[in-house]
């Protein structure tokens, strides 16, 4: 990716191609993904609108999908951004470390509120 970045091609959308075999590393979630996305440089509006609505739109889906527009799903993941130093390692095992991670906090799957997490909780 990061030759293809550096030749001036910037990816249409992100996805995880998770499976069995990457669920423990090296790919690990969508969240971790798009970290990486982050590590390449890629600017943190981008990487959201790459695994959001322009996937959406890849997959024919975006009158449905990838929105927040009157009449559409409401699934929403809360993401939070993290600040620090993180070890990302790619499908070869090469490493790299970037300055910032996405984890989720919590989600809305048809319009109901579903999370462990505190932090959302009023």
């Amino acid at each position: 990716v990061q030759a293809a970045l550096d030749a001036g091609f910037e990816p249409t959308s992100i996805s995880t191609d998770l499976h069995e075999m990457n669920l423990h590393g090296p790919v690990y979630d969508m969240p971790t993904t798009m970290s990486k996305f982050l590590c390449l440089g890629l600017p943190l509006d981008r990487v959201i609108a790459m695994a959001t609505c322009d996937a959406a739109k890849v997959l024919g889906m975006h009158d449905d999908l990838g929105t927040l527009a009157p009449g559409t799903a409401a699934d929403i993941t809360f993401l939070e951004l993290h600040e620090g130093e993180f070890e990302f390692t790619d499908s070869y095992r090469q490493t790299r470390m970037g300055g910032q991670k996405l984890s989720a906090v919590g989600l809305v799957r048809k319009g109901n509120l579903a999370t462990n997490s505190n932090r959302l909780k009023g």
